[in-house]
């Protein structure tokens, strides 16, 4: 947002007004984004569920046993989603709705307590994609 000068009849009218709210309407524009991208704790789905993807965030998965989880495209560029087993009883097996790195892989297996992988929401032809930044045990196919 550029910074002009004002005018004597803009500081003594609406034009100030005006601006601060467009100013407040900015802020307010700037940091919904920012929650989008840092965000914070995720709730686990559970079996079955889809982790949401409406912000960024840390989404500790407890298993009970075999699982399943779904993940949507991300909401915006620059997005983060850091996964983790924090309880294994059993394989969580999450399908991606598009790949997660160069070779396409769609399905991300967590086979052990504290297998984590960090997502960042990139594009790829335009297109919003999710692409690996860290994986430590998680089996991608």
């Amino acid at each position: 947002m550029a910074i002009t000068a004002m005018t004597d009849q803009e500081v003594s009218g609406t034009g100030v007004a005006a601006r601060h709210s467009n100013a407040i309407g900015k802020i307010n524009e700037i940091a919904a984004a920012l929650d989008v991208v840092a965000g914070g704790a995720i709730a686990d789905p559970g079996n079955g569920g889809a982790i949401p993807v409406t912000v960024g965030g840390v989404c500790a998965m407890t298993s009970a046993g075999a699982e399943t989880r779904t993940l949507a495209i991300p909401t915006t560029i620059g997005q983060r989603l850091t996964l983790i087993c924090d309880t294994y009883v059993g394989d969580i097996v999450i399908t991606a709705a598009g790949g997660v790195n160069q070779a396409g892989n769609t399905s991300l297996t967590f086979g052990v307590a504290a297998d984590f992988l960090e997502l960042v929401a990139a594009t790829v032809a335009g297109a919003l994609v999710w692409r690996v930044v860290e994986n430590d045990g998680v089996v991608l196919a």
